[in-house]
């Protein structure tokens, strides 16, 4: 319950740039998650005036896609000053692309005051198994992030 609350703040301090109240929250809270979020590798791509955004990490780079790096790809997200500076919710759609050039949109997640690392993780935790796609390996994974005005 606590640390549910102090992800809620954490989440705000971030968003309005409160650096000296994030840090020390990120601390505690990578403590009680037993996780270290950081920053992945990626493109950037900006549209529509900033309201439409469009991340890419390369998966080759990043090893394979396990629920840890979707805990950084959401940190990643979340900590972007267009993602950070922007008030109301954000649509997030994930895109992966296969060694194929296979490609599947997989679902959407909406990123509200409440979302946490684990619950973005859970809902696409679908993509960190083969399932159908056993034979095909993921190359890169695209976000496209589309910010509430």
């Amino acid at each position: 319950m606590i640390y549910s609350m102090l992800t809620k703040i954490w989440k705000y301090s971030l968003s309005y740039g409160v650096k000296w109240l994030a840090e020390p929250l990120t601390w505690l809270l990578n403590q009680f998650w037993h996780r270290s979020y950081s920053i992945l590798e990626h493109t950037f791509e900006s549209y529509n005036k900033g309201r439409y955004l469009a991340f890419t990490f390369d998966i080759t780079k990043l090893g394979d896609c396990t629920p840890q790096i979707l805990g950084f790809i959401w940190y990643t997200i979340i900590i972007h000053p267009k993602v950070a500076g922007s008030k109301g919710n954000k649509f997030i759609i994930l895109h992966p692309e296969y060694i194929n050039d296979e490609s599947r949109i997989t679902g959407h997640y909406v990123i509200t005051s409440a979302s946490t690392p684990e619950d973005f993780t859970k809902h696409f935790l679908h993509l960190t198994s083969k399932g159908d796609y056993n034979d095909f390996w993921m190359i890169s994974l695209t976000v496209k992030v589309i910010l509430q005005t």
